[in-house]
């Protein structure tokens, strides 16, 4: 069968969240789109769905024909479709994604209106058997990111700010307790698609829990070169989107398309109410590698960066680590109905030669709790074990006594994890809260930082604080 030389997915968004922080001008408005896609649509909404089939024919690829419908399953193409990238062999995949998007009416700012179309161009280097791999993403600016993976480690260099000017760049190591199953690196899906995910996560929310796709609301279009294309339209509360993915005779991607409609709503840095609409497109092209060489896979640090760190994957059984020596902690192996899902030991430091510029170093364990039917990516607790030293703890006990004065937090002496404990935060007479609140705890020898991202008793998290065994 031939080879496909290239892949798209086609979307409609009515955006009624705004990604906060990441939108302050019209330039970062197809972003601020994509990632709109991205909470709305490829990585759930958190709510229910509703699925309607779409009206008429998608868009198809030059020189292909429109067929007749399939009564195919959606799910069991999609499926073929992952298992064909998830067993590529040695291969080098080129990906193009384009966005573009613009305030159709509701703006006083005429300038703002447009923005894009921002492109991104992926190398991606693929050894399964050797278990390496190598991505190379390049903005239109110029501005560049590569993560190369060599077993359980993996090593990203990406540009740091004012990299236009100074050239400086981010270097950071991730060691994982294994390597990864299936391909040693996700095949790239675009941006919006969160870090970790890639290819096989793109349409995962369509398939539902049990992977399996409403019969009636998605649909296959079998094409005559042998391709195939998949079609739905999904309407959510303020979200209406539309999508094709065009698949080769291999069932390879060759071609994703995204189209975005919607009404911005409150709460967000673009003003309510506005009509926006965005384009998202990506483009695959796979060649097969005999072999690669070594430095395919080999990225050093610069000597001009402005940020180093490294990170150790922990064990969720027994989150200790033996690259801190200070108290090791914990909620358990789960806190009400909060279970740990990740443990890492993360250290950095910026460049000294940068001056009063940089940053102090830092060094902590990290642990996450997660529910499985959480409402949001966000509903979490988040547990920050630092050793009592540095400019990072005097801050923090700096910034507690603050806010007891001036009445927003109190400071209480407990007995924790069988210890002697201050704890700074809201009262813990307070009902759960519905929003973040944070709970500093100094042990003698750990500071502690827990960030409640979910609807849970303080006092419950607290009782449940332990040496790790």
């Amino acid at each position: 069968m031939a080879r496909p030389s290239a892949a798209t997915v086609t979307c409609h968004v009515r955006a009624s969240r705004s990604s906060g922080d990441l939108v302050r001008s019209g330039a970062y408005l197809a972003l601020w789109l994509s990632l709109a896609l991205a909470v709305a649509f490829l990585v759930g909404c958190g709510g229910t769905t509703e699925t309607t089939p779409p009206a008429g024919p998608a868009s198809t690829a030059p020189g292909s024909t429109i067929p007749a419908g399939s009564t195919d399953s959606f799910a069991d193409i999609w499926a073929a479709s992952v298992a064909a990238v998830e067993g590529l062999g040695s291969v080098r995949v080129t990906i193009v994604e384009t966005t573009e998007g613009r305030i159709l009416d509701g703006s006083t700012e005429p300038a703002d209106k447009d923005s894009g179309p921002e492109v991104r161009q992926a190398e991606e280097l693929l050894d399964p058997a050797g278990g390496r791999a190598r991505l190379t993403v390049t903005r239109s600016d110029g501005a560049r990111e590569v993560t190369v993976v060599n077993g359980r480690e993996r090593t990203t260099l990406a540009d740091g700010p004012g990299t236009m000017t100074t050239g400086l760049v981010s270097f950071g190591r991730y060691v994982a307790l294994a390597p990864r199953a299936g391909l040693p690196l996700p095949l790239w899906a675009g941006y919006a698609i969160p870090p970790g995910q890639g290819y096989a996560d793109l349409l995962s929310t369509l398939l539902g829990t049990e992977g399996e796709a409403p019969a009636s609301d998605l649909r296959v279009d079998h094409l005559e070169d042998g391709g195939t294309r998949l079609i739905w339209k999904v309407s959510l509360e303020n979200n209406t989107i539309t999508g094709t993915t065009l698949l080769g005779p291999e069932y390879l991607p060759v071609r994703v398309e995204s189209h975005g409609e919607g009404v911005t709503g409150s709460g967000g840095d673009l003003p309510e109410g506005l009509r926006v609409e965005f384009t998202r497109s990506l483009a695959y092209t796979f060649e097969k590698v005999a072999s690669f060489s070594d430095s395919d896979f080999s990225l050093e640090r610069p000597e001009q960066y402005w940020r180093q760190g490294v990170t150790y994957e922990l064990s969720t059984d027994n989150p200790r680590s033996e690259h801190a020596d200070w108290g090791h902690y914990w909620l358990g192996a789960q806190v009400g109905e909060w279970r740990l899902v990740r443990a890492e030991h993360v250290s950095w430091e910026d460049n000294p030669d940068l001056g009063p510029g940089a940053e102090p170093p830092d060094e902590f364990v990290s642990l996450i709790y997660d529910r499985p039917d959480g409402t949001g990516d966000n509903e979490n607790i988040q547990v920050a074990i630092r050793p009592l030293r540095g400019r990072v703890v005097e801050d923090s006990r700096a910034d507690a006594e603050r806010r007891v004065a001036s009445g927003d937090w109190e400071r209480r002496a407990m007995t924790l994890a069988g210890a002697a404990a201050t704890v700074y935060g809201v009262t813990l007479d307070e009902k759960p809260p519905n929003r973040a609140d944070t709970i500093i705890i100094f042990l003698p020898d750990a500071l502690l930082q827990v960030q409640l991202w979910a609807p849970v008793d303080p006092k419950v998290v607290l009782e449940a604080l332990r040496p790790v065994p």
